[in-house]
């Protein structure tokens, strides 16, 4: 082997480490920075009073709120700080968007949403809301969003599949209350029928 070949083989190696160590860095201070801060201050707009939230030896959260709009933005901020990809996708599912992120292997499955019909129901839900339920849920729609933007990163899932949390309103809440209870109709109805077979 010449020396010229083992000087490219050896830059080429010095190049594959380096990408395979950076990539490695990266991934590891994402998915340090997309964990949940459990311990310290958060500093945070749109909240009325300091919250304060406790954890158990099991990680079960506490509120301590002084006033229900900022008991509400907490409950959407600790959501959100557990299961944002999952909140995402269940808000996707019952919108028939699934296939935005995921392509057409789902495709069927969001026509099947759409026709059923969740965001119709949330649209005619949101003109009849009264004003204090809708408060109560853009305050929770609030805390959703306050966490996306004080996160150190989004979970990982969004990196995998290069796309970015949009939002969330009160709209999506309304889907998701319709999607909830259509689906534990559903089961509901299949335990039934199951049952009837025996």
């Amino acid at each position: 082997m010449s020396r010229k070949t083992k000087q490219v083989l050896f830059l080429l190696l010095t190049v594959v480490l380096a990408t395979l160590v950076g990539g490695s860095l990266y991934l590891y201070f994402w998915l340090k920075n997309s964990i949940p801060v459990r311990d310290g201050t958060v500093f945070i707009s749109g909240i009325n009073e300091t919250i304060q939230i406790t954890f158990d030896q099991m990680g079960i959260p506490q509120v301590w709120a002084k006033t229900e709009h900022d008991g509400n933005f907490a409950l959407g901020y600790l959501h959100a700080s557990d299961r944002l990809f999952q909140m995402d996708m269940a808000r996707r599912m019952s919108q028939g968007r699934l296939s935005e992120l995921l392509g057409t292997v789902t495709l069927d499955l969001d026509k099947k949403q759409r026709r059923l019909g969740h965001n119709r129901m949330a649209a005619k839900a949101l003109f009849t809301l009264e004003e204090k339920n809708r408060l109560r849920l853009q305050a929770y729609a609030d805390g959703v969003n306050a966490y996306t933007l004080t996160s150190g990163a989004p979970p990982f899932e969004y990196l995998l599949l290069g796309a970015k949390f949009e939002e969330w309103t009160v709209f999506d809440c309304l889907t998701l209350l319709s999607f909830q209870t259509w689906y534990s109709d559903a089961l509901q109805n299949h335990d039934q029928f199951y049952l009837e077979l025996k």
